[in-house]
């Protein structure tokens, strides 16, 4: 008998551990994020996203998949590469084509037209690096993935680097992000962003936990009707295990609608300034323009909090046609009821009264032409000398130091001005702003005071701050314009459609072929200084070791049932 019990406790352990050890390592994969973020802590992010100076990222891949990537860009297809940052070493890199309508346009340029300078800049695509789909421990300093953004319809290269640089003022989380020479094969393709994919690394950093559900809006009004499939359509789950909570988000979205107990959901502080810092920025390529996109959601223990996305059309880079009128308390380019988030909150009393001290103080500090002017001259003493010798871009060079400066305006009415003078300043004047081929595209600081001005004048009830349920769309009177307009063609699928600048551009001539040193860059093996997820320390955590008690205490009574039944049959 003594042998028996012996037997039985043995088992009991071994069930333990093994039960255990299931447990853990099915909870494992999904923290995988968790724990290669971890390593950013380690590291300084300064190195990792410098503010002084930029990045050389060089990119190699065979030939063949290059051209077969640009030839297809549109399919937007992953391929195998190795990656050099700052002569530190990724192997098993995917990297990708990336964008909406602005991959659409760089496609048609390349495929469909024979003038010189669409071919020029037709390869100027946006790019994601994915770093751990192939070695799961490899990561750029605990992050996963990185966008490369090309800052298409973006003269001044910085509109995405001041945006997030206010929302980030006003208290908003923001991807890490920082500028970078991209080459390919040893050759420079041209001056990129680079910002950090928000996902469970980004979360970790933020929140300190990155098991809350992660949507991305690709279209999504969060409008209420009732049909959980068709109010949580367009909102894409982009945590790694795919699983989300989609009662939780349909109640956000019907708990929005009402407008009751809404922060029993929603963090509607970071709501109120979400939408200050995009209306005062002229940031329409969001929530407020007419695609509902390029915003994040996340459900962190129970409160959605509403996360900004992809800037480079902020500061008045993106416009619907004609005329674009700024109703701060309608700051939407269709009308107000479309965008329950803005015509909910605004329509609160102590919500919409914090709304506006927010755009005051963002008026006043983050857009104000001291704060701008240090923030543009800081960035640009880094970046100019690479805008300059950028081989793909967009723009000329003058059109970069055009958009990042301000043309002084002319008071017609100060008569100690001849008609001679003020006829020639205002010819150069409008010279200047029709130079770049985005003539849409105001300087910034130009398009910040004035949105300044507007934001105060209706802060103050000098002009009104309403459209009768309008918006602010392009159509709409009744408001100051809260921005110059220069003219150009209606946009094309939210692009607008004009020639593209003249460039001047080095062929894309391919170099060192990929892994040419199978030393030092074929080897599957994470950066020296970049620990992968597997070197972090594990827990485990009581619950998992509960369910491992459960499964061995229900293996040792079936174990001695059966040695029962045997014994009775043996007696």
């Amino acid at each position: 008998m003594r042998r028996t019990s012996w037997s039985i406790l043995f088992i009991c352990i071994l069930m333990v551990c093994l039960s255990t050890f299931m447990v853990f390592g099915s909870s494992r994969v999904h923290s995988n994020e968790n724990n290669a973020s971890s390593t950013l802590y380690k590291q300084d992010t300064q190195s990792l996203f410098p503010q002084d100076q930029v990045l050389k990222i060089n990119v190699n891949i065979e030939e063949s998949e290059w051209e077969d990537m640009v030839e297809n860009a549109i399919e937007e297809e992953y391929k195998i590469v190795t990656v050099v940052i700052n002569e530190e070493v990724y192997p098993y890199v995917k990297i990708r084509p990336k964008g909406n309508s602005s991959l659409r346009t760089l496609v048609d340029r390349h495929h469909g037209s024979e003038q010189e300078n669409d071919q020029k800049s037709s390869n100027r695509f946006s790019f994601k690096l994915q770093f751990n789909d192939i070695n799961s421990t490899q990561t750029y300093g605990g992050i996963t993935q990185l966008n490369l953004n090309n800052s298409f319809s973006d003269p001044s290269y910085i509109r995405e680097y001041l945006g997030y640089q206010i929302y980030e003022e006003m208290g908003l989380p923001v991807p890490l992000s920082c500028f970078a020479e991209l080459s390919i094969n040893g050759k420079v393709h041209g001056l990129y962003y680079v910002v950090e994919s928000i996902l469970e690394p980004y979360l970790q950093r933020n929140f300190g936990d990155s098991t809350g559900d992660l949507f991305k809006s690709v279209g999504n009004t969060l409008a209420f009707t009732g049909s959980l499939q068709n109010d949580i359509s367009g909102l894409d789950c982009k945590t790694t295990r795919k699983n989300p909570n989609e009662i939780a988000l349909h109640t956000f979205i019907e708990t929005l609608s009402t407008g009751d107990n809404l922060e029993s959901v929603m963090d509607v502080d970071s709501a109120l300034k979400y939408l200050a810092v995009t209306t005062a920025i002229a940031n329409f390529d969001s929530y407020l323009g007419p695609f509902a996109h390029n915003y994040y959601l996340y459900n962190n223990k129970g409160t959605f909090i509403v996360l900004p996305w992809d800037l480079n059309m902020a500061f008045g880079g993106f416009h619907m046609g004609g005329g674009q009128n700024l109703f701060i308390d309608e700051p939407t380019q269709v009308s107000v009821s479309e965008r329950p988030l803005v015509s909910i909150l605004l329509s609160q009393e102590q919500y919409i009264e914090k709304y506006h001290s927010y755009l005051e103080e963002i008026c006043t500090c983050y857009i104000s032409q001291a704060y701008l002017e240090n923030k543009i001259h800081a960035i640009s003493t880094v970046i100019s000398k690479y805008v300059e010798r950028d081989p793909t871009s967009f723009y000329t060079y003058d059109e970069f130091i055009n958009n990042i400066t301000a043309v002084e305006s002319i008071d017609s009415s100060d008569t100690t001005l001849d008609n001679t003078f003020l006829e020639e300043s205002q010819d150069l004047q409008a010279q200047l702003q029709k130079q770049s081929p985005h003539q849409n595209v105001s300087p910034i600081l130009v398009v910040a005071d004035s949105m300044s001005q507007t934001i105060l004048d209706q802060s103050a009830g000098i002009t009104p701050s309403t459209n009768d349920g309008n918006g602010s769309s392009a159509n709409n009177k009744g408001s100051r314009n809260a921005f110059p307009q220069q003219g150009g063609e209606p946009f094309k699928d939210g692009i607008q459609n004009r020639p593209p600048p003249p460039l001047d551009i080095m062929q894309a001539e391919n170099q060192p072929r990929l892994n040419q040193n199978p030393g030092k860059m074929g080897e599957m093996h994470p950066p020296m200084g970049h620990p992968g997820p597997e070197n972090q320390p594990q827990t485990i955590s009581m619950l998992q070791v509960l369910y491992g008690l459960i499964i061995a205490a229900i293996f040792a009574l079936l174990i001695v049932r059966y040695r029962n039944i045997s014994h009775r049959k043996l007696g």
